[in-house]
């Protein structure tokens, strides 16, 4: 999260696992508490993009959003295939 903060970049993009309660990475499982407490710090005048199944919901968007400063979060709140997550990528990098 430091890299993402000093590159001066206004768009995050996580392209993961997860389900309505945690992401699923390669060597863990991240609860979204702990995650919206890593990441909020870095939120400020950005945009998160997620290409991940059932992550999308609104507990996971009030942690992001509350008192970031992030402007927008987006991602699909259901099951999703290889080529509505590439829309998704796409999205992320116009």
């Amino acid at each position: 999260m430091d890299h993402f903060e000093e590159s001066g970049y206004r768009y995050l993009h996580f392209s993961c696992h997860g389900n309505s309660n945690k992401l699923s990475l390669t060597l863990d499982d991240l609860p979204f508490d702990e995650f919206g407490e890593m990441l909020t710090p870095y939120l400020k005048n950005r945009r998160v993009f997620f290409s991940s199944c059932q992550v999308m919901n609104e507990s996971l968007a009030k942690l992001l959003l509350r008192n970031s400063g992030c402007y927008s979060v987006i991602g699909p709140s259901s099951s999703i295939d290889f080529d509505r997550a590439a829309i998704f990528w796409r999205l992320s990098i116009i």
